[in-house]
């Protein structure tokens, strides 16, 4: 890991605007590159289409017209049938051409499917079969003011986009020094102490912890009450599974490293949940769609917006756990199929973290980063791939992820920022125009600005800071206690898990940045959106708000535990090494038994604070065989078994708090 920290503190500047992005214009030199070879590409695409039309114009012999109409098909979608000179063949013309810029480029945009767009466009093409009339000079007229007007259409669009960019870039090197202010005042003024002495859940963390339980002790493949939206929205299933991995993954290093038992069971229910098939089928039709190739196998190419995702999650399992049961061969059983009978594809937590280096370090992809979507490539999604590298780096002692960061950050700094400081959400690798998924109100997106503050801390902390500082100046202020948004009332605000408006999504991740930067006004002004707008469960026992998506819950239960500098922190080290070696609550009754603390000070102590009501049974394991052990707070003893287990019927309360400890 020492490579690794070297690294880091190259990263750890926080870079001013003309330190990233394009240095010139408002376009990155691969966007630049890609644009430039689609507009050669649509050149000779309608040179070739304009070609038989003006020969036919220019010359006595007259070809069929037939011929003639399907090539003016290829200069704009929809020629064909626009060439033909009667109403309806230039309504339909009309509406293919405005199906292939909605339907057809949101296909291609939100799927990466190539198959569409070629196949609006050659049904076209298709419309001058039926040609009825001899060709005439008017015959090219439609189709030709039709392309020019789209071209146009685009080009002011883009022109515009730049536009803003461009000044958006000039206000904030203006007020570079103005929007860091405030947040270095916040790092001063904010003491971090990594590890609190006694640190514990509230009672509001516990009912959060409630939710998250609720949702993962459960049998393998009981996907009650998660989210059933499209594949491709924040509410599918690959994104529910891992953000509710992340907060368990925080929580339990930071607050209950030594318990295993319901923990370790919910950590695997979600495990195994990314490999069933109606998490990873999808990636078999969408490689078809946008690589025409057929492979099932939903980690081996591209598709980061699972295995990036999932592999923070398996990788912290064994590394805070010690149970390394997905190190073995095949661990990881990817199902894309229903039908149990059919192919699997086996990886080991090693194998899985190679794909994403592999990738990386081989530069497979026009811009470095990862495709979600075939071509598409979100700097998100490829973050989480490189916070499990890490994690599994630290754990075994090599270098996948310190091999590729610096090169990473470099394209990441030069390619995916925006002119004006933005990290972009997306780039197509395709077609090298796409910004933002959704338009942002605000400077900032969510995706592309909120996220990157939080995730990139541990990977380019200077960056990050930046975001996060943008996001303070840009996105939200603070008014008598609650904050706001600026451009968009909250009653506008999207959850793009469920698709229907409600603050969670921005509530959640707003909390998350908050607790990593140490920012309490920040969070105290987020908690107060969320009463207000956010309607709570009638059970006392959880958190939980009605209609709102599954991963938007996990931020919001996350962000009630997490501290300053605990993400960073959880990535790069983990839990203390007495997680590994001292005892551990190994099993006990949820929900009859909450854990509050369970922590080993020196290896051979365990120390517990559990909440319940009524007597209840615990079991402990990794003590010292056959030794004796008293029981601070009950003023009892045990002694462990042979194999170092043992059992302790104890009388819960709201909070009891026990330390176990070896007799000398």
């Amino acid at each position: 890991m020492e490579k690794l920290e070297k690294i880091l503190e190259k990263w750890k500047h926080v870079p001013t605007i003309e330190e990233t992005g394009p240095v010139e214009g408002a376009n990155a030199p691969l966007m630049i590159q890609i644009r430039k070879k689609i507009r050669i590409c649509y050149a000779v695409l309608a040179a070739a289409g304009f070609f038989p039309w003006l020969l036919s114009c220019l010359s006595r012999s007259k070809p069929d017209p037939r011929i003639v109409n399907m090539f003016l098909g290829l200069v704009v979608p929809g020629g064909g049938f626009m060439a033909n000179g009667n109403w309806y063949g230039w309504l339909i013309g009309l509406g293919i051409l405005f199906i292939f810029f909605t339907w057809g480029r949101n296909v291609v945009e939100w799927y990466g499917n190539i198959v569409a767009m070629p196949m609006l466009w050659l049904i076209g093409c298709l419309g001058g079969l039926w040609a009825d009339q001899p060709v005439t000079f008017q015959n090219g007229v439609v189709p030709c003011t039709a392309a020019v007007l789209t071209i146009i259409y685009f080009e002011v669009k883009q022109a515009r986009l730049e536009k803003k960019i461009m000044q958006t870039r000039k206000a904030r090197i203006s007020r570079f020094k103005e929007i860091m202010k405030p947040v270095e005042k916040l790092q001063q003024r904010v003491i971090v102490e990594s590890d609190p002495p006694g640190r514990e859940l509230d009672a509001e963390a516990l009912k959060a912890a409630g939710y998250l339980f609720d949702m993962t002790v459960r049998e393998k493949g009981d996907f009650t009450e998660y989210n059933k939206t499209s594949i491709n929205s924040m509410g599918a299933y690959r994104y529910q599974f891992a953000s509710l991995g992340y907060a368990l993954m925080l929580m339990q290093c930071k607050y209950t490293p030594n318990f295993h038992g319901y923990q370790n069971q919910a950590w695997r229910f979600l495990i195994d949940a990314f490999t069933d098939p109606r998490c990873c089928g999808y990636w078999k039709w969408e490689y078809l769609g946008g690589r025409l190739r057929w492979d099932p196998d939903p980690v081996a190419n591209e598709n980061i917006m699972l295995s990036g995702w999932m592999l923070p999650v398996v990788n912290a399992y064994g590394a805070h756990t010690g149970d390394r049961r997905y190190e073995q061969a095949d661990a990881l059983c990817f199902r894309p199929f229903m039908n149990e009978r059919k192919q699997r594809y086996g990886y080991s937590a090693e194998e899985l973290t190679k794909v994403l280096t592999t990738q990386w370090s081989q530069k497979k992809y026009p811009g470095m980063l990862i495709p979600c979507e075939p071509h598409i490539a979100f700097p998100i999604c490829n973050s989480y791939g490189l916070l499990g590298s890490i994690i599994y780096d630290r754990d075994h002692g090599t270098d996948y992820a310190a091999e590729i960061l610096d090169k990473y950050n470099e394209h990441l700094k030069e390619e995916f920022v925006e002119a004006d400081g933005t990290v972009a959400d997306m780039r197509h690798y395709l077609f090298g125009a796409c910004r933002y998924l959704h338009k942002p109100a605000m400077n900032v997106s969510p995706i592309g600005g909120i996220s990157i503050g939080l995730q990139y801390a541990p990977l380019y902390p200077g960056l990050a800071k930046r975001c996060y500082a943008l996001v303070r100046d840009e996105v939200v202020e603070i008014r008598s206690g609650m904050a706001y948004l600026k451009g968009m009332p909250w009653e506008q605000a999207m959850d793009l898990g469920t698709m229907t408006k409600n603050p969670s999504m921005y509530c959640g991740l707003l909390a998350q940045l908050a607790c990593e930067y140490g920012d309490t006004e920040l969070l105290q002004a987020v908690r107060a959106v969320e009463r207000l707008y956010l309607k709570a469960s009638k059970n006392p026992r959880v958190l939980r708000y009605k209609d709102v998506a599954v991963i938007n819950m996990a931020y919001l239960c996350l962000s009630r535990w997490a501290r300053q500098g605990d993400w960073y922190d959880t990535i790069h080290h983990g839990p203390d090494k007495n997680a590994l070696r001292g005892p551990v609550l190994s099993d006990c009754a949820y929900p009859e038994v909450m854990v509050a603390r369970a922590m080993s000070t020196n290896g051979e102590d365990l120390e517990l604070i559990l909440s319940g009501k009524g007597e209840q049974k615990i079991e402990l394991a990794r003590l010292k065989p056959l030794h004796v052990y008293s029981v601070d707070g009950l003023g009892k003893t045990i002694q462990a078994d042979t194999r170092g287990n043992a059992s302790l019927q104890l009388r819960l309360e709201e909070r009891t708090e026990i330390r176990i400890r070896r007799v000398v």
